[in-house]
């Protein structure tokens, strides 16, 4: 507790996601960044709105799931982390820049995906509940085979599409942390 109604806790994420609820503490944002103090600049970037990110809407599509999970044991080592990539970003930024765009098109591709799941869910309930229902107990390499009509096909096509983008982000967010010297598996 760093004051009356303000408690700190500590819970790992590897998207490096800080979340404060302030409720009526007027201090509290001087008070979580003198805790935050071991990533000055990242902290700064959030004060001064030096990000690079866009918001936008999204759910996953019906029928799944998120599954996120501890990564290693004790705390979090994301500040660390972080401050790890974006040395690597300074001492070569044109393979960082590099990188940073086709992790980031890869992202993209996983929202077309995804978003074109949803839609197919919304307009082919049946067929994209009989795929999801009958892939989701086979391997990936399998699920073509579930394609008896183009309804079906459409959405496990999609489905490979989604997997290819996840493999993508997966390789390069690896790339970035074997650069960077930190121990990245998303």
């Amino acid at each position: 507790m760093l004051a009356d109604k303000l408690i700190l806790e500590k819970i790992s994420c590897p998207l490096g996601v800080l979340l404060v609820i302030f409720e009526s503490q007027p201090d509290a944002l001087v008070q979580v960044a003198a805790q935050a103090l071991h990533a000055p600049e990242v902290i700064s970037d959030i004060l001064n709105g030096n990000l690079d990110h866009e918001r936008t809407e999204f759910s996953l599509p019906p029928l799944m799931t998120l599954l996120l999970r501890e990564p290693g044991t004790g705390g979090s080592s994301t500040p660390s982390m972080v401050g790890a990539v974006k040395k690597w970003q300074k001492s070569d930024p044109q393979k960082s820049l590099d990188t940073w765009r086709k992790l980031s098109e890869a992202n993209s591709q996983l929202e077309i995906q995804l978003n074109f799941l949803s839609k197919l869910a919304k307009e082919q309930c049946d067929a994209y509940k009989s795929v999801i229902n009958s892939c989701n107990k086979l391997r990936s390499e399998k699920w073509i085979e579930q394609a008896s009509e183009p309804n079906k096909e459409a959405v496990i096509k999609a489905l490979l599409g989604a997997k290819e983008a996840m493999l993508g982000i997966r390789y390069h967010m690896r790339l970035t942390g074997e650069a960077a010297g930190v121990p990245i598996e998303p």
